[in-house]
């Protein structure tokens, strides 16, 4: 004759179901299982093998990730919500700092004379022994590219011309550390090296087909 639990709560309860005391819960069960892990263990090797013959799939991107647990329902795990985001914020900062960085060098290209820029800073040496008019184009080209590494992501229009600033930029600081090592201004590399892995990394992480849409 089955045994039927007891209405309320006793002392000295089975730390699983709470509701037999330990001396009828182990030894109904030949001193294993209580009542309630035994039926959880039951509802378990019903619905494992449902899970195993379920084919796998990756979540789509921003999306939760639903598992079925033992009480049949579900576990949504955060982790691949929160990757998007982190991501989402580490590229902004990317942006951020390029932007920063190229729209002032890119003005003071434009506005001061090579040799006011020459001693402006040790980035800007070569100004004085190139051509003015191409100390200006270069100014426009880092302006250009440090609008384009954040506004068209911003405004939602365009978005594929933010990956290309981002590779533009990273390509320019390139080409400036080679110049740099040429002229033996060794201390100005290790900035441009950053600047340059930060460009490609925008350029990586923001390149979107020109029909389709991103978060962010």
């Amino acid at each position: 004759m089955p045994l039927s639990p007891p209405s309320v709560d006793l002392p000295f309860a089975c730390v699983h179901c709470r509701r037999w005391p330990r001396s009828v819960c182990l030894p109904a069960f030949d001193g294993q299982w209580c009542t309630r892990l035994r039926a959880r263990r039951a509802h378990r090797r019903q619905v494992s093998p449902a899970i195993r013959a379920m084919p796998e799939r990756s979540p789509a991107r921003g999306s939760a990730i639903q598992l079925h647990g033992e009480n049949g329902g579900t576990v949504r795990t955060k982790l691949a919500r929160r990757r998007p985001r982190m991501r989402n914020r580490l590229l902004w900062i990317g942006q951020g700092v390029l932007a920063w960085a190229f729209l002032f060098n890119g003005a003071i290209k434009i506005i001061l004379s090579p040799a006011d820029l020459a001693v402006s800073g040790p980035a800007n040496l070569w100004a004085a022994d190139a051509p003015p008019l191409l100390v200006i184009v270069v100014g426009i080209i880092e302006l250009a590219g440090a609008l384009g590494v954040v506004l068209p992501w911003l405004t939602g229009r365009q978005r594929h011309l933010t990956a290309w600033a981002g590779g533009g930029l990273a390509l320019i600081m390139l080409v400036a550390a080679i110049l740099h090592v040429t002229r033996a201004e060794f201390s100005i590399v290790p900035l441009n090296v950053i600047l340059a892995a930060i460009g490609v990394a925008v350029f990586l992480g923001r390149r979107v087909k020109a029909s389709g849409t991103a978060a962010g």
